[in-house]
């Protein structure tokens, strides 16, 4: 498994945003892998999920960036906040989707 952030600008540690062998190494099953990074001139809510192969129902979350303490919102102060993580999950067969669409393709190339 590899982890990629969405929106999460990492300077100087790009090796660390998924996919896997792509920019980074698997995090092999019964090990663990420390994400180091300095979040600079960022704030708001993000989010990450998992690559992990083909796998869709992966596992993702919520990245909360808080501003400095004493930075003033930009926007009326909320009078309480709370995050929501949605997904989605498929049951079909991912092989099965790639050779349907490489069939799809071929027919609207004629």
């Amino acid at each position: 498994m590899a982890i990629h952030w969405h929106g999460l600008k990492q300077f100087r540690n790009g090796w660390a945003d998924g996919p896997e062998y792509t920019t980074q190494g698997l995090i092999q099953t019964g090990n663990s892998y420390t994400y180091n990074m300095m979040v600079t001139g960022q704030r708001g809510t993000l989010w990450w999920h998992a690559y992990i192969l083909w796998l869709r129902a992966t596992v993702y979350g919520a990245v909360v960036i808080m501003p400095k303490e004493g930075t003033p919102f930009p926007f009326p102060q909320p009078h309480r906040e709370a995050n929501m993580v949605l997904g989605e999950w498929g049951n079909d067969d991912v092989e099965t989707i790639v050779k349907q669409l490489k069939i799809i393709s071929q027919i609207k190339e004629r």
